[in-house]
Formats: structure tokens, C-alpha cells, sequence
């Protein structure tokens, strides 16, 4: 049995609407813009339940999209100077449903999807060229610096959000509309059923509380670390986000709804942090995350509040509990567990 390996890429608080758009794109854009047709998919495996969406990426299909982006890359910038250019005339078009905002409808939103479709597609060729540590510096650093400016999933997240929430879909079930069912919402106790767990592959749901129980269920599926054993686990690795060193209570902030436990001088320990987090992030002493490098959302804001940030260690929320004991060591990278609550 051919074992599919699976990798945790990010954990967020965003909806599964946007995430599938953008994974069902993936398969196509590497026929019609790669010119190669894949053996390994599917690409994406969602875990969504009432806290945020994790995505999990097939290892193999991603190295197989990384490899063809390569190759055109090492030719020449031409192919992704014109996706670039596609793309910003995709989003420009998307920009002026932005400025609608709420007052977005019904057709409007069909044609804003159709737009989101297409530019999903454009936006996966120009990131994973960048995540691609393979890909020439020179381009690179063009890519960097469109990256720091985009907002195609911050926003559309947030658009696709409030009308879902127009239509009367509950806030904190909004997260948990899938794609093909923008248009249509499902009913506030489907929405409160998947909220216990789900997995979607391929559009296709499957409702398990625990992720370790598909994978049991599934062993053709193999997720990397899923199985780690952390209680014995004292010290945690990164990188280093601002240098620093304090000692703190930690508190699990995994979405907003949680934001409120924050006492000041805590220490916000996430998946990763976001723009809406801010406000929050200025009563925490420190930052640690599963996720992201020197240009995450949570590294640019520990150095413009000056505070200590520890990136990437991509345990942090397994290991630490709230009301944890924790010396954070900005300065070596370092967390370290002093108390168990």
C-alpha cells in the first residue's frame, strides 16, 4: 500500500470557504499552466471544528508543483512576470466588490467568485515560487515584496464571512460554510455537527472529532508529528521574531472568540497570529507560534511593539496549556517550561 504523507501547513482562524476555493484550483493550474497532469492528489486534506481549519498538503503533490514552477522560473521571469500581471488584473476587478462590502448581492457574488476562482489559481504560481527555496533570488525578492502587500485571503475571508453572516448564518459557525455551498448555506445544526470535526477531502466530509481517528481509520494517510508524544516535552525551539527574555502565563489563542481569557502580561501563544489579533497582541508580555519566518504577521508585530517573539516551532500550542509557567527566550529562541498549570 502506497502511503500518502501529509504535512500540517498552517492552522487558522478562516473559513473553510476560501481554503477550498483556492485547493480546488490546484490540480487544474498545473495542467493548464504547467503542462503537467498529476498522479498525486488530492493535494489538500481540511480539519475544521468550532476552534479554526487546519491544512494538511500532500508532501508529493506539492514537490511535484514546486519542481514544474522550477523549471519555468530558472528559464526566464517571463511566465511569472505575466502571472503577476494576470493576477493584478484579477484583483483590481475584485478590489471594486470590495468597496461594496456588505452591500454585496447575489449577483454581484456570483461574478466576485468566478473572479476569487481565477485569481486563486494565479496567486498559488507566484507563493509557491516563493516558498521554493530552489527559486532564483532575483525573482524571489519581486515576489517578497508583492507578498508583504497582498490581502487576497484576508479580505476575501472577510467577504465572504459577513455575507454568509447576512444571510443569517451564525458568526461563529460562518468559518465552517465549505465552498460549494457559499451560495446556499446548510442549516445552523449541520453547521453545528461539523463544528465537533470534520475532514474534507475533495469536497467530500467526513466527521470525526480527531484528526488521529480518520488517520487511524485511514492508514494509506500518514500525518507527519500527528502521533508525537509531548507530555514529556519541556523545551521548545524557533526562531527568533524580536529578541527578548521574560518569564510568563501562557494563554492559548487559537481564535478570536478566545482573545477575551487574555490577562495583561500574558504570554499569546498561537498557531499564528493575524491583523485582527492586534489589539489583543498589546496586552501580551510575548509571542510564540507554530508557524511562519521573519516576515509572518507575528515577527512584524513583536518588532513594531518591541516585544519578545519566538516563531516556527511548530509544536507550541500541542506542548504548552493555558496558565503554564513559561521563560521565553527571545534572545536564543527558546521556550521553556518552568510550571505545569
Amino acid at each position: 500500500m502506497t502511503k500518502i504523507i501529509w504535512k500540517k501547513e498552517y492552522e487558522r482562524d478562516v473559513g473553510a470557504h476560501l481554503e477550498g476555493i483556492w485547493a480546488s484550483g490546484l490540480e487544474s493550474v498545473m495542467a493548464e499552466r504547467l503542462n503537467v497532469k498529476t498522479n498525486n492528489s488530492p493535494f489538500v486534506i481540511f480539519f475544521v471544528n468550532e476552534e479554526n481549519l487546519q491544512i494538511w498538503e500532500n508532501r508529493e503533490a506539492f514537490q511535484e508543483l514546486k519542481d514544474a514552477l522550477l523549471s519555468k522560473n530558472k528559464r526566464d521571469n517571463s511566465f511569472i512576470i505575466k502571472i503577476i500581471g494576470e493576477y493584478g488584473d484579477k484583483m483590481r476587478q475584485i478590489f471594486n466588490l470590495w468597496d461594496k462590502g456588505d452591500a454585496i448581492n447575489r449577483k454581484d457574488l456570483q461574478s466576485y467568485l468566478k473572479l476569487v476562482n481565477e485569481a486563486a489559481k494565479l496567486f498559488s504560481l507566484w507563493y509557491y515560487s516563493i516558498t521554493d527555496d530552489r527559486t532564483p533570488n532575483k525573482l524571489k525578492e519581486i515576489l517578497l515584496d508583492i507578498r508583504e502587500k497582498d490581502e487576497f485571503f484576508a479580505r476575501n475571508n472577510l467577504l465572504i464571512r459577513d455575507y454568509l453572516i447576512s444571510l443569517g448564518v451564525k458568526e461563529e459557525l460562518a468559518n465552517l460554510v465549505f465552498a460549494n455551498e457559499i451560495m446556499n448555506p446548510p442549516s445552523e445544526k449541520v453547521l453545528r455537527e461539523r463544528a465537533k470535526g470534520t475532514v474534507s477531502i475533495d469536497g467530500k466530509e467526513f466527521m470525526e472529532t480527531s484528526l488521529k481517528d480518520f488517520a487511524k481509520k485511514n492508514p494509506n494517510y500518514e500525518f507527519e508529528g500527528l502521533g508525537v508524544s509531548v507530555e514529556s516535552i519541556k523545551l521548545i525551539k524557533g526562531q527568533i521574531g524580536f529578541p527578548g527574555k521574560l518569564v510568563g502565563r501562557v494563554r492559548i489563542i487559537k481564535n478570536m472568540r478566545q482573545a477575551d481569557k487574555l490577562k495583561e502580561g500574558e504570554v499569546i501563544v498561537s498557531p499564528m497570529t493575524t491583523p485582527e489579533f492586534v489589539e489583543v497582541m498589546k496586552k501580551a508580555s510575548a509571542f510564540v507560534t507554530n508557524e511562519g519566518g521573519i516576515i509572518c504577521h507575528a515577527a512584524i508585530t513583536a518588532r513594531e511593539m518591541k516585544k519578545p517573539c519566538i516563531i516556527g516551532t511548530r509544536i507550541a500550542t500541542q506542548v504548552l496549556k493555558d496558565g503554564d509557567l513559561v521563560e521565553v527566550d527571545a534572545n536564543k529562541g527558546i521556550v521553556r517550561i518552568i510550571e505545569r498549570a
